[in-house]
């Protein structure tokens, strides 16, 4: 019987190991983008979305006025952050990125505590984090079991002409909300 009950026991504590490393696997999938904002460019692209129908096709002529600057996998965890930096096309300057996971600073009744924090700045060198610093983009929001989109944007000006600079984020709903 004692064989028995070490037994079960060991099982009980590898289950737990492996939920344990199932939860540090969880993770939201991330990009940065870059778009033109310039009048020329937005009616180009108001036309050719009207015009072009094989998706594969307008994607390809989007190209040149949407740029994906890259993509990443966050690590899911309480009180951890994600950060990113991806230099910005025909410039000296990068963006960073900062996604940040907590369950103490948005909490709401019947969803729960947990929230996510995205930050976003545009500087001269790749930062350690975006979040706070100056001239940062931020937006929070309570995540609980929810799925969805999350995005921080931001609009300037590099080398004369605008840009909107994105991190969007496609979260997944928690294993445990998974059936």
């Amino acid at each position: 019987m004692p064989l028995v009950k070490t037994f079960l026991g060991m099982t009980m504590i590898g289950l737990l190991f492996v939920q344990e490393a199932q939860a540090q696997r969880e993770s939201d999938r991330c990009h940065v983008y870059m778009a033109s904002q310039s009048a020329e460019d937005v009616k180009t692209v108001e036309k050719l979305m009207r015009q072009v129908t094989n998706l594969q096709e307008l994607e390809k002529k989007l190209a040149e006025f949407l740029k994906i600057l890259g993509e990443f996998d966050t690590v899911v965890g309480e009180e951890i952050a994600t950060t990113k930096s991806f230099g910005i096309p025909g410039t000296s300057k990068f963006v960073t990125v900062t996604v940040f996971y907590t369950d103490e600073s948005m909490a709401v009744a019947g969803i729960g505590s947990d929230s996510m924090l995205l930050s976003l700045v545009i500087a001269d060198k790749k930062l350690d984090t975006a979040e706070g610093v100056p001239d940062c983009v931020q937006a929070e929001t309570s995540v609980g079991a929810f799925a969805g989109k999350f995005r921080v944007k931001k609009v300037t000006v590099l080398n004369g002409k605008e840009y909107l600079i994105g991190l969007e984020c496609d979260r997944k709903a928690p294993r445990s909300t998974v059936r």
